[in-house]
């Protein structure tokens, strides 16, 4: 990823892992954050995301609707899952998703490639 010094940085999960995307936003320190992502892997990034430390007041979350109230509490682990929960809790996860909107999308895209993953992340503003 290159310093552009522009207010939106896109990342594509095919190229950049959970992992460096968010090591890039903290060392950025971007505050917006606008993931399109089924829940499996919603679960594994912001499980990341709170251990980061970039879940906090000074961030916002912008996710698709979920279709499971409780998703952020489903194991993903089991289902072979390639982003995994790292070991939060559910008090963890409900503090992870705390600062996050939803927002539900009328023509959702079909998600037949379960590694299909996409992360935009905005500058500081």
């Amino acid at each position: 990823m290159k310093n552009n010094n522009s207010l939106a940085t896109p990342f594509d999960s095919f190229s950049d892992s959970a992992e460096d995307i968010l090591s890039a936003a903290k060392l950025g320190d971007f505050r917006i954050f606008i993931a399109i992502v089924e829940s499996t892997k919603a679960r594994g990034l912001l499980c990341e995301a709170y251990q980061a430390g970039l879940t906090t007041a000074k961030h916002v979350w912008i996710l698709g609707g979920m279709t499971d109230p409780y998703w952020w509490k489903i194991d993903d682990n089991a289902n072979g899952s390639t982003i995994h929960h790292h070991d939060c809790t559910d008090h963890q996860m409900k503090e992870a998703i705390t600062s996050m909107l939803f927002v539900d999308i009328a023509s959702k895209l079909p998600f037949n490639d379960v590694s299909m993953f996409v992360l935009y992340i905005m500058g500081k503003i």
